[in-house]
């Protein structure tokens, strides 16, 4: 389990993914795109949407073709 940033919990069923030898949340877009489109949202846009989360650097972190949470990944977070 994991707070969220409006501090609900939520409980990840799929496999952790290893970056630098720890385990994370980083998944590949086309694993992110298929869990909107699977919980009945909808994609307007993939190039729109791999642009947003590209520029969300205050909550994701990206790692080549997969995104993962910033918290997960202290030592990524941009110096003030």
């Amino acid at each position: 389990m994991r707070s969220t940033p409006r501090g609900r919990e939520t409980r990840c069923s799929s496999p952790s993914w290893s970056v630098e030898g720890r385990k994370g949340d980083a998944r590949s877009f086309q694993e992110i795109v298929s869990a909107i489109r699977t919980g009945g949202g909808k994609v307007e846009s993939e190039d729109k949407l791999r642009t947003g989360l590209g520029r969300r650097t205050l909550d994701v972190v990206k790692f080549g073709d997969r995104y993962g949470w910033l918290d997960n990944y202290p030592e990524k977070r941009p110096s003030a």
